[in-house]
């Protein structure tokens, strides 16, 4: 039985994905690195600093990836006060999960801080019991660690929670913790076969009523 909904949070509940990119593209311009699309592509569902690292070291390159990831945070969290783009329903779902009785948390990628500021923008922080930002895990997605660890503080079995993911990553991560997962395709092009189920934009799920996420999914 479902007792609680864990949510990503970039590209699940606001178009961050793109924006982050873009940062990345930005960055890497002023170090004299041009970004391919499968470059671009890798940056989705993993932290900011799994993607440097990563790319560094295909690349051969001895960059300090503390400096770059402070400025692609100066950017980025300047531009998340101006430039933010909720996918529909990102205002709704966490307060109508919360009512139907539900815990709500968070497991993502991004900073505190960017988490916060995303939050608060949609004015749905209250919502959340949990959240797991990069700073409180030493394995990005697809490991499961992130997943774990929100479980572990809802004081919940892993079988009794259900991911909301957008991010092929996100999907195996949740799988992985032994969690039931729903796929959500918004606009990526991200592989979500692993999921149990897919829709195609988070609205959809605002109009499921209580009973489909208790029973829906139990094993």
């Amino acid at each position: 039985m479902t007792q609680a909904i864990l949510f990503d949070l970039d590209g699940l509940l606001v178009d961050t994905e793109t924006l982050g990119i873009q940062v990345a593209i930005q960055v890497c311009k002023e170090l004299s690195i041009e970004l391919t699309h499968d470059e671009q592509k890798s940056f989705i569902g993993v932290t900011d600093e799994k993607f440097y690292r990563e790319l560094f070291k295909k690349r051969t390159l001895d960059f300090n990836v503390g400096e770059i990831l402070a400025k692609h945070f100066n950017i980025y969290d300047n531009l998340l006060k101006t430039s933010l783009t909720p996918f529909r329903g990102a205002d709704e779902l966490p307060e109508i999960l919360k009512n139907f009785g539900f815990k709500i948390g968070l497991v993502s990628g991004s900073t505190r801080n960017q988490i916060l500021i995303i939050l608060n923008e949609l004015e749905v922080v209250k919502f959340f019991d949990v959240i797991v930002s990069c700073e409180d895990i030493t394995q990005s997605k697809p490991n499961p660690e992130g997943y774990l660890i929100a479980a572990d503080e809802l004081q919940l079995s892993p079988k009794n929670c259900l991911v909301l993911e957008d991010a092929e990553t996100g999907v195996i991560a949740g799988k992985k913790a032994g969690m039931r997962v729903i796929g959500v395709k918004n606009k990526g092009d991200q592989n979500l076969s692993f999921a149990d189920i897919t829709v195609d934009e988070l609205q959809e799920l605002v109009h499921k009523d209580k009973e489909f996420w208790v029973r829906a999914f139990t094993p």
